[in-house]
């Protein structure tokens, strides 16, 4: 059994991805397929990328401007929407803006009025 593993950066974090299998050369064609699709993925989606299409919805948010959907996109949101109303609104996709208020690294809470106000 061989152990192939590959590291990478990818969402503003670091990734490994770690096969066994039986062939070097499937295990290295199989990681180098998956971190072809991450890397899609994080083009596309990333929110550290000014172009992304994650990074164009929020620029249009609040504008009333409409942003088409593609098809896989409708599917990522409205799967978003099925673990939210699951999870009673644990899951929350728009979170992501209380990073105004909360810096994790200064270990400061913030204030409840910083996040009504967000």
């Amino acid at each position: 059994m061989q152990r192939v593993e590959h590291s990478f950066k990818a969402m503003g974090g670091p990734c490994r991805l770690r096969l066994e299998l039986d062939d070097e050369v499937r295990a290295e064609t199989a990681i180098a397929a998956a971190v072809a699709e991450v890397q899609r993925l994080e083009c596309k989606y990333s929110r550290y990328i000014e172009d992304s299409f994650t990074s164009q919805i929020n620029r249009a948010a609040g504008t009333g401007r409409p942003v088409p959907l593609d098809s896989e996109t409708a599917g990522l949101l409205n799967y978003a929407d099925t673990v939210w109303r699951e999870s009673d609104g644990l899951f929350d996709l728009t979170s992501g803006v209380l990073r105004r208020a909360w810096d994790f690294k200064s270990g400061r809470c913030p204030e409840q009025r910083e996040i009504d106000t967000l």
